[in-house]
């Protein structure tokens, strides 16, 4: 039904924008002016009433994807078991769940990790997701991932508290614009500090 809805408001407007351009280009030609040029800004005017932000938003998303994005590891799995020999076998999953501290939220997985979790704003709806894997006991991080996503509404789950909650196509997921393996993002020469997550998850139900 909202489907049905988005091509009747796009038809919509396509033919209120063709009328606009039609009449620009008329007035041009009566008033012996450039009706390429004229039709063209009346176009790209009409364009932009609505997409004016599709640019900007996708623009800084993929820049900020190339330029910070992604898996930086300092420490692997396998090199922090041989720097704490039998402490990996010994750890036992925390079920007080999280904390949030500012715009932060740290899930206490067990007595040695800590999944930390940071969310910022980089330019309107264009944030930035900042997460961390730290050993409590050094402070040290053994791993981190950064991602760019959109803070949007989907209108067809939830009900939609602005216009721009209605522009789907400014929905991004990740930096792989359309979502990414949660799992397999973490797994590191055979290891995955997902797994530690995945456990302390199911433990707390969610």
């Amino acid at each position: 039904m909202i489907g049905l809805g988005y091509i009747l408001l796009f038809w919509l407007y396509f033919v209120i924008a063709r009328a606009v351009v039609r009449a620009t280009v008329n007035w041009a030609k009566q008033h012996k002016k450039n009706t390429t040029v004229w039709g063209g800004i009346a176009a790209f005017a009409m364009f932009n009433v609505i997409f004016w932000d599709l640019i900007p938003v996708y623009g800084l998303h993929s820049y900020k994807c190339a330029t910070e994005g992604g898996l930086t590891v300092y420490k692997t799995l396998g090199e922090w078991k041989k720097e704490n020999p039998g402490v990996a076998k010994i750890l036992i999953p925390n079920t007080s769940g999280s904390t949030e501290i500012g715009n932060t939220r740290r899930y206490h997985m067990n007595q040695r990790f800590d999944w930390n979790t940071t969310i910022s704003q980089v330019w309107g709806i264009v944030f930035k997701e900042d997460e961390r894997i730290v050993d409590t006991q050094t402070g040290e991080i053994l791993a981190k991932h950064i991602e760019f996503k959109t803070s949007m509404k989907n209108p067809f789950v939830s009900p939609a508290s602005q216009l721009r909650d209605y522009k789907i196509w400014l929905g991004i997921k990740s930096c792989g614009l359309y979502g990414y393996n949660q799992k397999n993002k973490w797994i590191i020469d055979g290891d995955s500090f997902y797994g530690l997550y995945k456990k302390y998850k199911y433990i707390n139900g969610e």
